[in-house]
């Protein structure tokens, strides 16, 4: 088995470096994938393929999140050397999900071949066969995802999250050149669909195989499941479900409100921005998501100041990071998306800039919400995130008629605001001992800062920039980032923090000197 890396940075280190990898792929695929969706299929017909997509995701439900409960106790178990525990949860979770993936496929076969889903969601461009199959492939994929979850998370509960996030990777990769194949070759819906659950089988396989060979401690089985230690889990696990529910309620309700409101065709230009926010906000997560495992440990051992510490510095980085490219993007983000689809795609601008808007004010509480995520103890965020899109789809189902599209970023926002922003970053701070007033203070006023200084800079370049198209996207960007860098600095961290970053950055300067030298 790979070893990870000895050291707290060194883990960090490797793990971002896969996640930002993950990032990047992520980005060049939908950089790739968009246009040639669009060459190969109508945009009434690709809206429809992402409507099809929405509805087979719903089988993320049946995840019931077993896997992130059982990951965290996976983590102790390993790192604790309990191994025969290792073994006995492990077993419990691969049975679990084998079981659900079989349940959830005859399910998404009975809904898509017996019920008139076609007609309901009012699909037009494909036909019914070719869709009915193509929901019915993609929701395959989904069920095997979730057995796939635990082969994939294996290294990770012993301590090696970067090789975990790399196999996600090149899953991933293979996925995005199965799409491109199956459209090179005049692909339809189904073709496309079977292209990606055949990589999502082959993966598995190797996957399995390879933990057999050189790690047979971590091969799962399903020998030694046992009945009470689900029952165990069952509390956290049913928390993380629910936040699964929310995830699919949110993306995939938001998409079938649109395409069944304002047709196939609007629903391309929703996706195509929702995907752009959701490249930037994948982009921000990187700043905690590699620190996740680190955090369980960390609040194992109950060191407290150091989860303090931690908490301010991963708020503040995302609200800069956000910030710096939410505003970018609200200036530039029309522009890159006429490029981006060959001028096929041309959305509102409002409509840009408000999911940006959006992505900038949930930096903060979705920093914050890993905290009680890697701990088991979400009760409070999963409830605030389940209120929060329950205002936030009812507020945009009322208003999808009058405003059209613009709606769902507006009813999302206003879910987020009124249960998300304040509810879960108290509840983080109550848990780790941070005051949450002080800190509060500190981050809202970071946040108004920003944007009192980054709207007018970022406007001042939008228009004085001269060149290309893409270098004026670079001086853009790099006007705001530095903008709401230096408010973050300035306004957001204390003076000890300060210091704690201006150590680190020398520490990483001087190793790099030595490597250059």
């Amino acid at each position: 088995m790979q070893k990870a890396s000895a050291t707290l940075g060194g883990r960090v280190s490797a793990a971002a470096i896969g996640l930002v990898t993950g990032k990047v792929l992520g980005v060049a695929g939908n950089i790739l994938l968009l246009p040639l969706f669009l060459s190969h299929w109508s945009q009434a017909y690709y809206g429809e393929w992402l409507a099809l997509s929405s509805i087979a995701t719903y089988l993320t439900i049946f995840d019931f999140g077993l896997n992130n409960a059982a990951t965290n106790r996976l983590t102790q178990e390993y790192a604790a050397g309990r191994m025969d525990n290792f073994t006995r949860y492990q077993n419990t979770a691969m049975a679990f999900y084998l079981g659900s993936a079989l349940i959830g496929s005859l399910i998404l076969a009975f809904v898509v071949f017996c019920l008139p889903l076609t007609h309901w969601l009012g699909i037009r461009a494909a036909g019914q066969r070719d869709a009915s199959w193509a929901c019915y492939l993609v929701g395959l994929q989904v069920a095997i995802s979730l057995p796939l979850g635990v082969l994939t998370n294996a290294y990770r509960t012993a301590g090696n999250l970067a090789l975990s996030i790399w196999i996600s990777n090149v899953s991933g990769a293979g996925n995005i050149l199965a799409v491109i194949g199956a459209l090179v070759l005049g692909g339809s819906m189904r073709s496309v669909a079977m292209a990606q659950t055949s990589v999502s089988v082959l993966v598995g396989a190797l996957l399995y195989a390879n933990y057999r060979r050189n790690a047979p401690e971590l091969a799962p089985g399903i020998g030694r499941a046992e009945i009470s230690l689900l029952r165990e889990l069952a509390g956290p696990s049913l928390l993380f479900f629910l936040l699964f529910f929310e995830s699919a309620m949110t993306l995939q309700g938001s998409m079938i409100l649109v395409v069944s409101q304002l047709g196939g065709a609007m629903a391309a230009v929703y996706g195509t921005v929702r995907a752009m926010a959701g490249m930037v906000r994948q982009i921000v997560t990187v700043f905690y998501s590699s620190l996740q495992t680190e955090i369980t440990i960390l609040s194992a051992r109950g060191q407290s100041v150091q989860l303090q510490t931690l908490h301010r510095l991963i708020v503040m980085a995302s609200a800069w990071v956000a910030g710096g490219m939410s505003l970018a993007m609200g200036f530039e983000g029309m522009d890159i998306i006429a490029v981006w689809t060959n001028g096929k795609l041309r959305p509102d601008p409002l409509l840009v800039r408000l999911f940006f808007v959006q992505v900038f004010l949930q930096a903060p509480w979705l920093a914050s919400s890993v905290f009680p995520a890697a701990t088991n103890r979400h009760r409070t965020m999963t409830i605030a995130q389940l209120i929060a899109a329950a205002i936030g789809l009812l507020t945009a189902g009322l208003l999808l008629r009058r405003l059209g599209v613009i709606a769902m970023p507006i009813g999302l926002m206003v879910g987020e605001s009124l249960a998300c922003q304040h509810f879960i970053i108290r509840s983080t701070c109550s848990q780790i001992g941070e005051p949450y007033g002080a800190f509060a203070r500190r981050l809202w006023l970071s946040m108004a800062t920003i944007g009192m200084i980054g709207i007018p800079l970022g406007w001042l370049v939008h228009h004085a920039a001269t060149g290309p198209a893409l270098l004026r996207w670079i001086e853009v960007g790099l006007v705001t980032l530095f903008a709401s860098g230096a408010v973050v600095w300035l306004v957001g961290l204390r003076p000890e923090e300060r210091a704690i970053v201006s150590s680190r950055l020398r520490r990483v300067g001087s190793r790099a000197a030595l490597a250059a030298s």
